[in-house]
């Protein structure tokens, strides 16, 4: 995997966004109850990390406008990847957040051409058939990270790679507005590249990373409440956090769930499902039928 990213990384980049869920990228989250439940609804498209507005040519010739996922702009609407387009129509909202909260923000790079990252928030009214021209726009729209700051330029790549899960995993914490409540909202995740020579003719400023780049986006279905959100069954009584730090990184066993394993990382620590039928099993780090599965929780 490693050799893989390294011999790509100087032709495209390539990411998507993993938390919350991109609609685009259900197939990688089949072990998410929220999302499986409905799999009969999904459109799946694999190639879910190459949201890149049609190429930057192609970007370059609509006056660098994109659509609002990550279709080239000038496609009627509603666009592939956005609400009620072809990846776009399930009506899942897999994530409920509380207004005002802090919110772990996780993308994956899956070759890395370093640049910045901007995640922005939209609220969907009952009659809107997909986003509205004027989402992502004002900069009142763009969620805050832990540090104040709108903007993330990100690590090179000597920081973040995951042999494991492959490419370059980054999280960052936003917080949602306060008073903002939401039964459909839409979190926008825009990666703005920076390896490419090009020319800031506004600025006069010519060089690497300057002038039109090639961008990825993504956008993720989110509902938010007024008040707590009530913790999984699978979470209830257990602390993630400590549980990992006990057992460390890896894959293990939900001490409680036969059903269900803990992934743990430096990046997230996340409690994921078998397929219905399947039990995890700690012999193989994977799941299995249950008949193979020796779990007496």
């Amino acid at each position: 995997m490693k050799i893989f990213n390294a011999c790509i990384a100087g032709v495209f980049g390539h990411g998507r966004l993993m938390e919350p869920p991109a609609r685009t990228s259900y197939a990688l989250h089949m072990n998410d109850p929220a999302i499986a439940a409905e799999a009969d609804k999904i459109n799946f498209l694999y190639d879910d990390n190459a949201l890149f507005c049609g190429g930057t040519s192609h970007q370059i010739s609509q006056g660098y406008k994109c659509g609002k996922c990550g279709d080239a702009y000038d496609l009627p609407r509603p666009r592939d990847y956005e609400w009620g387009g072809r990846y776009g129509r399930s009506g899942i909202i897999p994530r409920i957040y509380s207004s005002g909260s802090e919110i772990e923000l996780t993308v994956q790079i899956t070759a890395h051409h370093m640049g910045w990252f901007e995640y922005s928030l939209c609220e969907m009214s009952e009659n809107d058939i997909t986003e509205p021209e004027s989402c992502f726009e004002k900069p009142e729209d763009l969620l805050v990270f832990d540090d104040g700051t709108t903007r993330w330029d990100i690590p090179g790549t000597n920081v973040g790679g995951d042999p494991v899960k492959g490419g370059w995993w980054y999280t960052r914490m936003a917080r949602l507005p306060e008073g903002l409540t939401c039964d459909h909202c839409v979190i926008q995740w825009r990666y703005h590249t920076g390896n490419s020579w090009g020319c800031d003719h506004k600025n006069d400023i010519c060089g690497m990373g300057e002038g039109y780049q090639e961008e990825f986006y993504g956008c993720a279905d989110v509902q938010i409440i007024d008040g707590p959100v009530e913790k999984p069954e699978e979470e209830k009584g257990l602390d993630i956090a400590m549980y990992c730090n006990e057992v460390g990184a890896g894959i293990h066993p939900h001490p409680e769930i036969c059903e269900a394993y803990i992934e743990c990382s430096g990046f997230a620590n996340s409690v994921l499902h078998c397929a219905p039928g399947l039990h995890f099993n700690k012999k193989v780090s994977a799941c299995d039928w249950a008949v193979n599965v020796d779990c007496n929780v």
